[in-house]
């Protein structure tokens, strides 16, 4: 399922329960450079699926008593999925955040996925707060959105048509039969 990306990077929240996790390899967050990442499948409703990507792979085991079965409250940021790979995609790890990647593995294929994934910043399940170390992406914005270069071309062509419909009169006066 398609999210408007006017959502993208805002904080957002969903209920569901966990229903698979996965590892991410050669992530970078928090200025440090390849760190693996644990993903979760996040089912919010019978049919809908988001990934949510806890913290690091390392500290997956901080809470182990998390069931699948459990309900959890996750707020966090909402990003748009990956779009190059950076790690091998297997059974257990996907080579990118990004749900187009649960397609290709055992029991997604009758879930609608949610493009993009959350960022957690908190969890809580039963009222109790999970306690474990948050990620943290930058966000890169120097980029100009959208076609910039299409954009100044109009701007020259729309002035130079101008200055060819200002000129042309002045320019039939000249010529004489």
């Amino acid at each position: 399922m398609t999210i408007d990306s006017r959502n993208l990077l805002k904080n957002v929240s969903a209920r569901g329960h966990y229903i698979a996790t996965f590892k991410s390899d050669n992530q970078n967050s928090d200025g440090v450079a390849a760190s693996a990442w644990e993903v979760a499948a996040l089912q919010v409703d019978v049919n809908s699926v988001i990934l949510v990507v806890r913290g690091l792979w390392s500290e997956r085991l901080t809470e182990p008593t998390i069931a699948m079965s459990q309900n959890v409250d996750v707020t966090g940021v909402l990003q748009p999925s990956q779009s190059a790979d950076r790690g091998p995609n297997t059974a257990d790890n996907l080579a990118r955040v990004d749900s187009t990647l649960l397609l290709t593995k055992a029991g997604f294929a009758d879930f609608d996925l949610y493009d993009g994934f959350i960022l957690a910043n908190s969890e809580s399940v039963d009222g109790a707060k999970v306690d474990r170390t948050r990620l943290t992406i930058a966000i890169d914005n120097s980029k100009v959105p959208g076609y910039y270069w299409q954009h100044i071309s109009y701007v020259f062509i729309w002035w130079l048509m101008a200055a060819v419909v200002l000129y042309l009169p002045f320019y039939r006066r000249r010529v004489t039969p």
